[in-house]
């Protein structure tokens, strides 16, 4: 009898023991991906006073709106980008090499610059 309930105790203490290492375990997965996840950058960007002016830089210019789907590239602790999945409005200034229009859905990269 004394024999079958230090069994039962150790079992109990066994499965305890097992469920908190898990338990622990998990935990630390779960903080170590979130810590990864999270990412405060500080970037800027280059602002231009009107389209004009951006026509002068750059070899595309359109309105496009944001759809919401969008992927951080981290390539190294400073360096990176983003690609923003866009529609687009307005085609403003067409680029000779490759053709845009109305309503579609493009891939935009915005560097960080830091």
């Amino acid at each position: 009898m004394e024999m079958v309930r230090g069994k039962k105790n150790f079992t109990f203490l066994l499965i305890g023991l097992i469920l908190f290492l898990s338990l622990l375990i998990v935990s630390q997965l779960l903080s170590q991906s979130e810590a990864i996840e999270e990412q405060s950058i500080l970037v800027n960007y280059q602002t231009y006073e009107s389209v004009d002016e951006l026509t002068e830089v750059a070899h595309l210019v359109l309105e496009a709106t944001v759809t919401g789907e969008s992927k951080n590239i981290l390539l190294s602790s400073d360096h990176g980008h983003t690609i923003t999945e866009v529609v687009v409005n307005q085609v403003m200034k067409e680029d000779r090499n490759k053709v845009i229009e109305k309503g579609q859905r493009i891939e935009v990269a915005e560097q960080l610059l830091w």
